[in-house]
């Protein structure tokens, strides 16, 4: 390993064994913190009934169209497409849990929480960026 990488590492394993926090250090605590309460109260089985493109995925500042169509039901199931040119017949579930929703089994490895609500739109944050959705079928 190059030097450059070990004094940084070595510094944050110090503060590790030492137990200090970001807090302590000066450093602004980590962007991954809890939903915003009046975001997720509005992310509720209500607002997601009907059907859903998940469009796009801003990432690393690089765009990644997705354009999968799903349609939730408000008793927590969803239908789902497995690719933009398959039919949405694929069933599966979501939770919504303290502003934290998860789609199962199609997206259970992301933990989405609201950035926006709007009633045809919402962008929900992930652990490496944001998730565009609009009301309505993906189109052409």
């Amino acid at each position: 390993m190059k030097k450059s990488v070990l004094m940084p590492l070595a510094a944050m394993c110090l503060l590790a064994a030492c137990g200090q926090s970001d807090a302590e250090s000066g450093q602004d605590p980590s962007p991954a913190s809890g939903p915003d309460d009046a975001l997720s109260a509005q992310l509720t089985p209500a607002y997601l009934k009907g059907e859903w493109c998940f469009s796009h995925i801003i990432a690393g500042g690089e765009r990644s169209d997705e354009m999968m169509a799903y349609e939730f039901s408000d008793d927590g199931t969803v239908m789902y497409q497995v690719n933009p040119a398959t039919p949405v017949e694929n069933p599966g579930s979501y939770t919504i849990d303290n502003g934290h929703l998860k789609i199962l089994p199609t997206l259970r490895f992301f933990d989405f929480t609201a950035e926006t609500i709007e009633p045809d739109a919402m962008v929900l944050k992930m652990a490496y960026g944001l998730a565009y959705w609009q009301r309505g079928s993906c189109g052409e």
